[in-house]
């Protein structure tokens, strides 16, 4: 989702400055994984932003 993307921008820029996070391995939680998302759900939202706004997304 586009919640989940940006909680994943979020966590890599703090990790940026994390002098002891080498590696970030992604893993289930439950019985289920998958690494694709509802594209429209995704690109919706980046569409109506302005060029300012993509880029602080990005």
């Amino acid at each position: 989702t586009f919640e989940s993307y940006a909680e994943l921008r979020d966590m890599f820029r703090a990790l940026a400055y994390a002098d002891d996070v080498q590696v970030v391995v992604f893993a289930p939680n439950g019985g289920n994984f998958c690494s694709g998302g509802d594209v429209h759900e995704i690109i919706g939202p980046l569409v109506n932003m302005d060029m300012k706004q993509l880029l602080a997304f990005t």
